[in-house]
Formats: structure tokens, C-alpha cells, sequence
């Protein structure tokens, strides 16, 4: 007996499993091209069922993010997501240049914090979750209570100068009423911090 054709299910191997391809418009909100999901060892019969189901799931997920409102909260979740190894990867070589929890040098991390906020005003989206994103990511890396401010009265003037402009940017983006965003590894970097990003809101040390 044939087996119909049954859209997005594929054999690896005698193995069943799901594939699809993300739809173009939809890729970088979900930071994925590809829907690849294994069956297990199943029968025919259950494979068919589990990507009959796993269609319908994505075939909903496709509709929600056509509503633009929506694309931009998981947009936001996504590039909040993806910045998270940048940002342990950061606090890695921070520690290698023997500055502790709590003692990070404000100014040794001023040419950091200009590239940073250079890099996220010059984002190649016009997105503004992933503008958002880069700021955010910003602000909890270079301010809070484990940064010790500049001493030197020039540089503690450019690093507050620095803070009231990424509060600003913030602030002046369009309203994306998020869903909050824990970031898991970042709390062993910075326990004690908030960390949920919320709409047009920062991370910052609770005090």
C-alpha cells in the first residue's frame, strides 16, 4: 500500500520527522529558518499524526505573527535571547582583566559602552525591538550597581552623559508591550538584578 503524501513529513534513514521551512517574512522574528522536529521511533501511522498536529501548531503560529503587534513582542524575545552569549561572553573577559563583581571600572568600559551604543544607533533593522534589544543589552552591561562610576570628574561626566542617552533612546522608541524576557545564564553574572525586560523597560541592579 502507498503512503500518501503528507506535507512536511520526511524519512532520514527510517526515521520520520518533521521539516519545514520558516516563512521568509517570519525568519529573523524567530531566529530560524528551518522547523526541523523528530518523530522518535514511531510508526507510520503516529509519525503522520504528530506533524499532522505540529502543522496545525505552526500554521497558528504563521497566523499570529502576521499581526505585526505580535512579530514585534517575539521579535523582542528573540534578540534578547540571541545577545545573551555577547553579554556572558563580555563578562568572561571582564573577569580575565581582574575586575570582580561590583568593582567592573566604569572607565575601563567607556570605549566598550561608545562602540555599543554607535553599534545598536547604526542597527541594520528597522525594527524596533531589535533597536530596543541592543540598548537594553547596553544599559545592564555598562550601568547598575556593578559598575563603579569613573573617578576621573571628565570621564564620570561622559559616562553619565552615556547613561542619560541610552534612558533616551529607550524612552523615544514605540511602545512594544512585551512579554518579559528572564535572561537564565545572566543571573549567575548578575544575581540580585532584574532581568526581566518588559516594554521599553531595562534590566537594572535592585537596590
Amino acid at each position: 500500500m502507498k503512503k500518501a503524501n503528507v506535507p512536511h513529513l520526511k524519512t532520514d534513514r527510517g526515521r520520520y520527522y518533521y521539516r519545514r521551512r520558516v516563512p521568509k517574512k517570519h525568519q529573523k522574528t524567530l531566529g530560524e529558518v528551518m522547523w526541523t522536529r523528530p518523530c522518535g521511533p514511531v510508526s507510520y501511522a503516529d509519525a503522520v499524526a504528530q506533524v499532522v498536529q505540529w502543522t496545525k501548531e505552526y500554521d497558528e503560529l504563521i497566523h499570529q505573527l502576521d499581526n505585526p503587534k505580535e512579530a514585534e513582542r517575539t521579535r523582542h524575545l528573540t534578540e534578547i535571547k540571541n545577545a545573551e552569549p555577547s553579554m556572558m561572553k563580555v563578562a568572561d573577559t571582564i573577569t580575565e582583566m581582574g575586575m570582580a563583581l561590583g568593582e567592573w571600572l566604569g572607565s575601563k568600559l567607556l570605549e566598550s559602552i561608545r562602540s555599543g551604543l554607535r553599534a545598536a544607533d547604526e542597527h541594520p533593522e528597522e525594527s524596533p525591538a531589535a533597536r530596543l534589544a541592543g540598548y537594553q543589552s547596553l544599559q545592564l552591561m555598562g550601568f547598575g550597581d556593578h559598575v563603579v562610576p569613573p573617578h576621573d570628574p571628565e570621564e564620570r561626566d561622559e559616562y553619565e552623559l552615556l547613561k542619560r542617552k541610552v534612558e533616551r533612546r529607550i524612552l523615544i522608541l514605540p511602545v512594544i508591550p512585551t512579554r518579559s524576557v528572564p535572561l537564565r545564564k545572566a543571573t549567575m553574572i548578575f544575581p540580585g538584578s532584574n532581568l526581566e525586560y518588559g516594554p521599553n523597560t531595562v534590566a537594572t541592579s535592585a537596590n
